[in-house]
Order: structure tokens, then sequence, then C-alpha cells
């Protein structure tokens, strides 16, 4: 995974909590971006069709600062958004941005890097209880 450059890391750790609260996962980006880099941290690369729906809550959810997805080229669009998978769901834990500014482009797809979860386990920091993570806002399993 050496060739792959992250041009775009501009942030340290990206939070996310759970849809029912109950979990707090903290993702050190730049430490697993350069763990990647130097082969560390095993990635799966996959172009990942884009959904808007999610797009759409992103834009309330994690308030993303939009005059910088306007200014996100095509080109800028080709890094590759990190997500972490969790359980059967998927985490976009870096790369907000882009993937907005890819629907906003009218793309299909993103070119991506999938983490397991066994492999992000260890960098990560979780307040509460792991197994709430796999639960969704009424407490049934996803």
């Amino acid at each position: 995974m050496a060739e792959t450059v992250f041009l775009f890391v501009k942030i340290e750790w990206f939070d996310w909590t759970s849809p029912n609260e109950r979990c707090t996962i903290t993702f050190p980006i730049t430490r697993m971006t350069k763990d990647i880099v130097e082969d560390k941290l095993p990635v799966f690369a996959t172009p990942v069709a884009l959904n808007r729906r999610f797009a759409a809550s992103a834009l309330l959810d994690r308030e993303p600062n939009l005059d910088y997805v306007a200014r996100l080229t095509y080109e800028d669009c080709q890094a590759p958004v990190l997500f972490a998978k969790l359980g059967n769901s998927h985490i976009l834990i870096d790369g907000t941005h882009r993937y907005l500014a890819s629907v906003a482009h009218g793309l299909d797809s993103i070119p991506a890097l999938i983490l397991e979860e066994k492999d992000w386990l260890p960098y990560v920091t979780i307040k509460g209880n792991l197994a709430d993570a796999y639960l969704d806002a009424s407490g049934k399993p996803e």
C-alpha cells in the first residue's frame, strides 16, 4: 500500500457515535493512515458505490465545510476515502468531504480503502460497550 498517497488527511482523529448513542469509537486517523502507507495496517482497496441518502445525512450529521467541498475537483475525488468495517456495516472515517464532492460531481463510485474490524480495533479508543455499536437507534441488532 506504500504507493497510496493520502493528500487530504486534515484531521488527527474521528469520533463515531453509534445510532443508539451508547458507544463512541475514536479513530486516530493520522496514525492509521501513516501505518497504511507504511504497510503496517492492512486494507482492502475497492471502488465503493456512492449512496446519496448517506451523503444527505452526512451534510446534517457531520457538519462539513461546504466551501471546501465545492472547491474539490474530480481529480481530488480520486484519492481514496477510508472505511472501517463494523459488523455488517461500514463507517466512513476519513474522506467525508471527498465523498460529498463525488456526489456533487455526479460520480457513481469513489475509490476506497476498507479496514477490517480486527485490524482497526487495536488503534481505537472505545467509550461505552462495543456491543452497543452493533445496535440501531431502537436497540435492535443491525
